[in-house]
């Protein structure tokens, strides 16, 4: 099997954007990318039409997805690494995409929850544990109760673990993810505003390039928007 796309440092930025990003308009590079798979597996040529509806299908279904994400789904399928088999299609499609896509998405949670797990509990003999998180929930609450608003300091961290054990916060890592983005652009945005006034920005510049800050913004913004989101 031939390299679908070879990655070019100009191409790494794309190639590693998820679809979503692109806010529904398809790129040129995601159409010339399926080009590349057809000859990569030696596929019978689509119609511009049934590229489009292909591209339009994997952005909106898969959002949370790469081009590089689609490359290694389809080598880990063409060598017999997913629940799905690569040769029963002779031709790309939507069914032939989708398949191998979901397939890929099982094969990422799999491994994503053995890491979690391990990480998890690490984190529960160090760090949190239910009381804690519990108080600092009721902590939170008792706030939005009094006063309607958050308070202006709270332990967010073991409140957001606390709401997640306790199914008050549902997200897959998927929608983390996305999460995560969207609250990166709004510090950005804040950022941007608060330069524009001449104001340090150091601040800003620390959290959006530190993981674990960037991860304490998240669950801040989570367990917010849940009260938010619950008030009468």
């Amino acid at each position: 099997m031939q390299e679908i796309a070879k990655q070019q440092p100009e191409d790494l930025g794309i190639r590693e954007t998820k679809f979503y990003s692109f806010r529904g308009e398809v790129p040129p590079d995601f159409l010339n990318f399926f080009d590349q798979i057809n000859t990569a597996l030696d596929l019978p040529p689509l119609e511009e039409a049934q590229v489009m509806l292909l591209a339009k299908f994997v952005m909106y279904e898969f959002a949370t997805f790469t081009m590089a994400d689609i490359e290694d789904a389809i080598f880990k399928a063409k060598a017999g690494k997913l629940e799905c088999n690569a040769a029963d299609y002779n031709k790309l499609s939507i069914d032939f995409i989708g398949r191998i896509l979901n397939a890929y998405k099982d094969f990422k949670n799999k491994n994503n929850l053995i890491v979690l797990k391990d990480k998890s509990e690490e984190a529960n003999r160090i760090e949190y544990t239910p009381n804690e998180g519990k108080q600092s929930y009721e902590f939170i609450k008792k706030c939005y109760d009094d006063n309607g608003e958050e308070p202006r300091i709270a332990n967010w961290n073991t409140a957001f673990r606390y709401m997640e054990d306790e199914k008050m916060i549902i997200l897959d890592n998927d929608e983390k993810s996305m999460f995560m983005e969207n609250v990166r652009a709004d510090i950005y945005d804040e950022m941007m505003f608060v330069k524009a006034k001449g104001k340090s920005i150091s601040h800003f510049k620390k959290t959006l390039s530190t993981k674990s800050l960037m991860k304490y913004e998240c669950r801040k913004k989570m367990v917010i928007t849940h009260f938010e989101g619950n008030k009468k």
